[in-house]
């Protein structure tokens, strides 16, 4: 599952990056343009899209969990495994719902 999303992010981007009118619906609706492209975004779940400028590095930090993680999964996350509850943990590089996570940074 986590691969088809991350997949399914790839191919925003990707889409972003070759259609600017898709590009521009990601900026200014990004929920229309995720549902348009087939991601389902949780009910209620507040949706921010950004473009990263050349040459700029962008460090996302994702919502603390606001449960104890286990060791196991503090383990997966520092090393960019998918262990901890969907919804709060995710990876740490690329939490549950976040895009650009498709090893695409300084590839412009």
């Amino acid at each position: 599952m986590a691969q088809d999303a991350a997949k399914a992010y790839g191919q925003v981007i990707a889409r972003a990056w070759s259609d600017p009118a898709f590009a521009a619906k990601l900026k200014s609706d990004p929920a229309a343009a995720l549902a348009e492209a087939g991601v389902e975004v949780p009910d209620g779940a507040k949706v921010t899209s950004y473009f990263a400028e050349e040459n700029e590095v962008v460090v996302l930090v994702p919502a603390k969990p606001s449960e104890e993680l286990s060791d196991e999964a503090l383990e997966a996350m520092a090393g960019g495994g998918t262990k901890g509850s969907a919804g709060t943990a995710g990876t740490a590089a690329c939490p549950i719902g976040t895009f650009g996570c498709a090893g695409t940074a300084g590839s412009h």
